[in-house]
């Protein structure tokens, strides 16, 4: 099956590395970087991919740092 984004999986080896995006601009994988990512997701297309994931507005700050706690973990 076609990604429409990068695989989760791995991410956390990825923390504190540089990720390229479609732009051709670049931004390091940190806490800011997923929270963006999560709240305005076409702010940083990671390039190979489509803007095509749900903003995901909603979440509270628990509910955020919850989810970064995962990321690091994969």
């Amino acid at each position: 099956a076609e990604l429409v984004g990068p695989s989760f999986k791995g991410f956390g080896e990825r923390w504190g590395t540089q990720r390229e995006f479609a732009d051709g601009t670049s931004r390091e994988v940190d806490e800011n970087y997923v929270k963006d990512s999560l709240i305005t997701p076409s702010k940083n297309i990671v390039a190979g991919y489509t803007d095509g994931m749900t903003p995901f507005s909603n979440l509270d700050s628990r509910e955020v740092e919850a989810i970064i706690m995962f990321l690091r973990k994969q």
